[in-house]
């Protein structure tokens, strides 16, 4: 299956229904959000009024895409406190 919505660099498919995590035993989900500031400054294909969705196919990126571009590992602190976060900060210790 075509990935519904592909980092940008690798290809790796972003994003996974919570019945495909249980099902194939994902851990390493991609579907994050970084502080603006982060993703402006490292995700520059991406206009200002852009708005990703899973419908968009747009503007993704894996993690290790998204920290390969920066230079370093993310870091907790690199990610705001939104619901999108909850299931990868177990990741990040502070």
């Amino acid at each position: 299956m075509e990935p519904r919505c592909p980092c940008i660099d690798c290809g790796k498919e972003t994003m996974y229904t919570d019945k495909e995590v249980e099902e194939q035993g994902i851990d390493d989900i991609d579907w994050y959000a970084v502080h603006n500031e982060i993703w402006k400054k490292y995700c520059p294909e991406q206009p200002d009024d852009y708005i990703s969705t899973p419908e968009s196919k747009g503007y993704f990126l894996c993690i290790k895409c998204l920290e390969t571009r920066m230079g370093r590992k993310l870091k907790r602190d690199d990610f705001p406190d939104y619901p999108i976060n909850k299931k990868n900060l177990h990741r990040y210790p502070e």
